[in-house]
C-alpha cells in the first residue's frame, strides 16, 4: 500500500469512528487535541494523524492503532481485553465453574445473548479454527 492510499484508508476508518460514536468534528478533533484544518485534512486524507493524535485516539478514546492504522483486530482496546479474559476463564475453567456459567446463561437471557454475539463474532474473526475439518 503506498502513502496516499493509507492516508485514504485512514481518513475512511476516522469518518466511521466519529461517526460511530455519534461525535461532531469539533468534539473528534479536541479528543485528538489537533486543529481543525488539521482534523479536516485527516477526513479528507489529505494528510496521516501525527504521533500525538494517534496517542490521545488511544488514550483518551480507547481506540486501538493496529485497527485505525492497520485495519487489523477490535476497533475498540477493551473488545480485545473482553476476548481476553473470556479465554482465560474458559481455559481455566473447571466443570462446576462452567455448570454454573451455563446455568446463569439459561437463566438470564441478556447473558446469552451477549455470549451468542460473541462467538459468532468469534467464528467470524476465526474461520480457520473453526471451520470443519
Amino acid at each position: 500500500m503506498d502513502i496516499k492510499s493509507l492516508k485514504v484508508t485512514v481518513s475512511g476508518r476516522l469518518m466511521e469512528l466519529r461517526r460511530s460514536l455519534h461525535f461532531s468534528t469539533t468534539k473528534m478533533r479536541e479528543n485528538l487535541k489537533v486543529s481543525a484544518t488539521t482534523y479536516n485534512r485527516y477526513e479528507r486524507g489529505k494528510m496521516l494523524p501525527g504521533f500525538p493524535a494517534l496517542y490521545f485516539a488511544a488514550e483518551k478514546l480507547g481506540i486501538s492503532l493496529d485497527w485505525l492504522v492497520c485495519g487489523k483486530g477490535p476497533v475498540y482496546y477493551k473488545e480485545k481485553e473482553k476476548k481476553d479474559s473470556l479465554q482465560n476463564l474458559i481455559s481455566g475453567s473447571s466443570e462446576e465453574e462452567i455448570k454454573n456459567f451455563l446455568e446463569h446463561m439459561n437463566r438470564i437471557p441478556l447473558l446469552r445473548h451477549e455470549i451468542l454475539a460473541c462467538f459468532y463474532k468469534f467464528m467470524e474473526d476465526h474461520k480457520e479454527l473453526v471451520s470443519p475439518q
